[in-house]
């Protein structure tokens, strides 16, 4: 290293010598060589022209430059205001001008290698594939798979896995990206992404359904958080998930035979209603045979009387379908749930009742009710 060092130190040495004796050497001959101008200031030569006088340079002349420089310095100064103020704008128009760029080569992409799965637009659409056995590779069976509409695909992924899907495939379709093993570089992949974001159209319906979803997530994230923060509330979580679950399967089982039965507003019908009357002689245009009347919350005792059963408690009043209510008792920790529906005591008039064949209807729903 001492030696480099050295070596590099003659060689500057060197060269400053160099320098130094050649400009010595230049100097000495120029003065050497040099003579007295004969009539500099006397003569002129004969090719030489006559500038202009004074009187001209100290007053056109001089005036023209004067005027020059004014205008060029009104423009600086009014020039670089304007252009800072539009310097924000230039880089925002470059901004979009590039982005607009992607998008236009993105499309040209898309439709040389998407559009044949996807259909034009990215709307979705259907891509025959063939199932082979990945063992042997002998044919299976050829399936048309569904492809996914391209236009929510930024509201349900983000652009990190949109990206890392058109890298590495998923499901049958195929790597894109060279990192992948597929034909297209980390520019062309961008381009694409940048075209995908050009055809998001998920309308309103689609929106209500992504933020619905998104405050669903953020709601379960909460709910997770207090449980990590505090264990002992997951079995009460638990608990209480399972009887809400419970309780809308038994109120689903009661409510479907029950809709069913009262749907039509003609409950009897006229002709049957014409054929049971004239058996005792009586005139059917006495009694009235129409359906039975739609429950109205919040409070339909007020319109239909309850004949409950002996320890059985209306559940929050909440009718089935407007056609019936949901009963309850409870035995220590067993409780036991019946449907009471309309049923005509007396002409014209109605009242709700727990009928027993409900009851045997409904005796799988209310052991499964018991056991828990």
């Amino acid at each position: 290293m001492i030696l480099a060092a050295s070596t590099q130190r003659n060689i500057g040495f060197v060269i400053a010598t160099i320098v130094i004796v050649g400009f010595v050497l230049f100097v000495f001959f120029n003065l050497k060589e040099a003579r007295d101008e004969v009539g500099a200031e006397v003569e002129l030569a004969p090719n030489r022209k006559p500038y202009l006088s004074d009187e001209e340079l100290e007053n056109t002349k001089l005036n023209r430059s004067l005027l020059f420089s004014l205008v060029m310095l009104a423009s600086i100064a009014v020039g670089l205001p304007m252009y800072w103020l539009a310097e924000p704008g230039r880089q925002q128009n470059a901004t979009s001008g590039v982005l607009r760029k992607d998008a236009t080569r993105g499309e040209a992409l898309f439709e040389a290698n998407c559009q044949r799965c996807h259909n034009p637009g990215g709307v979705g659409g259907v891509a025959p594939y063939t199932l082979t056995d990945e063992a042997n590779g002998k044919f299976v069976a050829q399936v048309n798979w569904t492809a996914p509409a391209l236009t929510s695909v930024m509201t349900r992924f983000d652009e990190t896995e949109v990206r890392y899907i058109l890298n590495y495939g998923r499901g049958v379709m195929p790597p894109w990206g060279t990192i992948g093993g597929g034909p297209m570089t980390d520019q062309q992949i961008t381009e694409l992404i940048t075209y995908l974001r050009t055809i998001q159209n998920i309308g309103d319906a689609g929106q209500k359904k992504v933020q619905d979803e998104v405050m669903s997530g953020v709601t379960a994230l909460a709910k997770a958080d207090v449980l990590v923060q505090d264990p002992s509330l997951v079995a009460q979580s638990n608990a209480v998930a399972a009887d809400e679950a419970s309780l809308t399967a038994i109120q689903a089982e009661i409510d479907k035979p029950t809709t069913e039965a009262f749907r039509r507003q003609d409950h009897c019908g006229q002709e049957k209603a014409r054929r049971r009357c004239q058996r005792c002689g009586q005139n059917a245009r006495r009694h009235d045979h129409k359906g039975p009347p739609r429950l109205a919350e919040p409070d339909p005792l007020r319109q239909v009387p309850l004949q409950q059963p002996r320890g059985f408690q209306p559940v929050q009043l909440r009718s089935l379908s407007h056609q019936g209510l949901l009963l309850q008792r409870r035995e220590r920790d067993r409780s036991e749930w019946q449907a009471a529906v309309p049923v005509r005591s007396d002409p014209g008039r109605w009242v709700l009742r727990a009928e027993p064949d409900r009851r045997s209807h409904h005796a799988s729903v209310r052991d499964s009710a018991n056991a828990r």
